[in-house]
């Protein structure tokens, strides 16, 4: 689950078509003013999963970048 402001779209939406191969679900909700707040359900190699997780976390534009392993 990641937070960022609505003008950093396509930040997002370059990072997320990097790691399509493990995207099983994603789910996009605007939830205050100009911010949106997107979820992930993933599935497949743990190495790849981390390094997305690690794109989202370095950039600077999202507000918060959680990952919960299940």
């Amino acid at each position: 689950m990641e937070i960022h402001d609505e003008n950093s779209e396509e930040i997002v939406t370059a990072t997320k078509h990097r790691y399509d191969d493990l995207i099983g679900t994603h789910l996009h909700n605007k939830i205050q003013n100009n911010k949106c707040m997107e979820l992930f359900l993933l599935n497949g190699d743990a190495e790849r999963i981390g390094l997305m997780t690690k794109d989202f976390k370095i950039n600077r534009k999202m507000d918060t970048v959680k990952f919960v392993a299940m």
